[in-house]
């Protein structure tokens, strides 16, 4: 214990411990201020004292659209089976990723390219009267929705968010282990 009694060392412990406690709360600073950013992606940007439509519940609303594209071409025996597996995946991702938002990003125009592909296949084949409303009312509210996701406020919020941000911020980010807010890009 020697080595306790000099000043040396108690100066060194001292400022690791100061440096470690100072690190401990800027994370948890930025962490708070970086969630509040994120959490417009789940319940929508307030715009002039309205909250705009969250990207999250329009990415909901798609992946529910999709299920009946997968019905109807299922009516007709229409293999769209990779399709069908990429909306069950885009369906659970989007309800379990917490944060990943530009993993999100990258499944939904993933799944943007998969409807395309299986709505040619099942206009390939004569619908019911029914069936064919289906579709349309899908594709409808699946550009509604992108739409909606085009016009959200979101990554404006986040870009004047992240140019807000005091100089070197982003730097104490990475060296505390905070993250930045994503963009939905």
């Amino acid at each position: 214990m020697k080595i306790l009694k000099k000043r040396f060392f108690a100066l060194i412990l001292a400022v690791i411990i100061v440096l470690g406690a100072s690190m401990v709360s800027v994370h948890t600073k930025l962490n708070k201020e970086f969630s509040q950013v994120s959490d417009d992606f789940y319940n929508g940007v307030e715009v002039n004292g309205e909250r705009d439509i969250s990207i999250h519940s329009q990415l909901i609303q798609i992946g529910r659209v999709c299920e009946d594209i997968v019905a109807v071409a299922d009516r007709y025996g229409i293999d769209v089976g990779e399709f069908k597996d990429n909306v069950d995946y885009f369906n659970y991702d989007i309800l379990v990723m917490d944060g990943n938002i530009s993993y999100i990003h990258y499944l939904y125009e993933e799944l943007l390219d998969d409807i395309m592909e299986a709505v040619t296949k099942i206009s390939s084949v004569e619908l019911s009267k029914a069936d064919e409303q289906i579709t349309v009312n899908a594709l409808e509210n699946i550009l509604q929705a992108k739409d909606n996701i085009e016009n959200s406020a979101y990554n404006e919020r986040v870009r004047k968010y992240i140019s807000s941000l005091p100089f070197l911020m982003d730097f104490f980010a990475d060296i505390t282990g905070a993250y930045l807010p994503e963009y939905f890009a």
